[in-house]
């Protein structure tokens, strides 16, 4: 932040804050990586489905696995005798669900689920294989990956896109002749955006702290009389100095 222009009817500041869009690409990527490749490794969205024809007819069941950017459809072999829960070798309260057929035994999610849903999948499956009247049965279980998998990749898709769309202040001009203040604002996808305000409404400037995690920050405004405050800086801990220099020369010349 400096000034670009200072007469005694105009005063320019230039504004920098393109670092801070590079700072919240930065530390989005992090968190969008490590949620991609939970959901690709071990994020699973799992729907068992079981039909019988008729009552004295044996159960079939197919198992459909939804993973990132594909899906799989298998039969499961055999005739279903049980469902059962055991613990899953992912770590602990982690479970799966294990079929077990005349042929084979089949895990619904291998990297495994939460307590409640397994057992739910589990003791579902079994009341359906010993009621011979009812003909379907359908069930589904989202891997224990899939939800922390999620809430990483939206975390760091939020601070990549917050980075990308919003506007922050990169120009500023007061001028006396016009009685006007102009604020500049662009953004890397939308675009550069105008405000002006009339010098009569505003107040002064500002560089105010506040407390944030143990530190203060510090922040340049433009204080309306209205109370309404224009950021002109990103909050920082480490620019005290500029931004108390900074407003007051904005003070100055407003009352000059």
């Amino acid at each position: 932040m400096k000034i670009t222009e200072r007469t005694a009817t105009q005063l320019k500041i230039g504004i920098s804050m393109g670092h801070w869009v590079i700072f919240g690409i930065l530390f989005g990527l992090p968190f969008l990586k490590a949620g991609l490749l939970v959901l690709a490794t071990i994020g699973r969205y799992v729907t068992l489905d079981c039909h019988r024809a008729q009552s004295a007819q044996p159960v079939a069941c197919e198992v459909r696995t939804i993973g990132l950017g594909w899906m799989e459809t298998k039969p499961v072999v055999g005739i279903p005798k049980s469902a059962i829960v055991k613990p899953a070798p992912s770590g602990k309260n982690i479970y799966t669900v294990v079929i077990t057929t005349d042929h084979q035994s089949v895990s619904l999610t291998p990297a495994g689920a939460d307590q409640g849903s397994s057992y739910g999948v589990a003791n579902g499956f079994t009341s359906f294989l010993n009621n011979p009247e009812q003909r379907s049965f359908q069930a589904s279980q989202a891997s224990f990956g899939l939800g922390f998998g999620l809430i990483f990749t939206l975390v760091g898709a939020g601070f990549i896109l917050t980075a990308l769309i919003y506007p922050l202040p990169y120009f500023c001009d007061f001028d006396k002749t016009t009685g006007q203040m102009i604020l500049k604002k662009r953004s890397p996808l939308l675009g550069r955006k105008q405000t002006t305000y009339l010098l009569r409404d505003i107040q002064g400037a500002t560089w105010e702290g506040k407390p944030d995690r143990g530190a203060r920050t510090y922040q340049l405004n433009v204080r309306l009389r209205d109370g309404q405050a224009l950021p002109l800086s990103a909050a920082n801990s480490f620019s005290q100095k500029e931004f108390r220099t900074m407003a007051h020369e904005i003070n100055q010349f407003l009352r000059e």
